[in-house]
């Protein structure tokens, strides 16, 4: 699946909080960015809204509400117990996941794997560039920065297996 318009919505200074309602569903919000770790409960302007039972129909709601704007009716009152990927399970284990504009455009590494704590060697520079951050009880588990948010996710989804329900990564 591609998320064309979450890619320019984040490169355009947005910031997509994807985490799990008190009822289960996958709740994906696209927010006004200032820059700050500040939550939802704390006032950023939603701009785009998407829930589902799962993660994945979730993203594409929220992709496609950039678009139309349509307003948010419930359509689910609980969640799938049932993950329909590995993203899906972390957030299902109430871990967030935010994707904003890369911070620091200098520390994009191709390929690289950035992870909470770790050193980059050599540098690149990339304006372009946007960053997948996992969080469990606040607290950052896994960073990973790529060219768009298809990559970042797709990166990320095969990083998620080696996430345990400790929120520690085990490779």
């Amino acid at each position: 699946m591609k998320y064309k318009n979450i890619d320019d919505a984040i490169k355009s200074g947005y910031k997509l909080h994807i985490f799990i309602s008190g009822g289960g569903l996958r709740v994906c919000r696209l927010e006004d960015y200032d820059g700050s770790d500040r939550d939802v409960a704390k006032g950023n302007k939603l701009v785009a809204y998407g829930e589902h039972i799962n993660l994945v129909p979730a993203l594409k709601k929220v992709d496609e509400n950039i678009i139309t704007h349509a307003p948010y009716e419930t359509e689910y009152y609980s969640g799938n117990a049932n993950a329909d990927c590995e993203l899906d399970k972390i957030i299902l284990r109430g871990e967030t996941i935010d994707i904003i504009p890369c911070e620091d455009a200098h520390t994009w590494q191709e390929g690289k794997v950035v992870k909470a704590g770790d050193t980059l060697g050599d540098r690149c520079y990339n304006v372009n560039a946007v960053t997948i951050i996992v969080k469990s009880l606040g607290v950052e588990i896994l960073r990973l920065v790529g060219a768009d948010v298809n990559e970042v996710l797709n990166r990320a989804e095969a990083e998620a297996k080696y996430i345990n329900t400790n929120g520690v990564t085990t490779i």
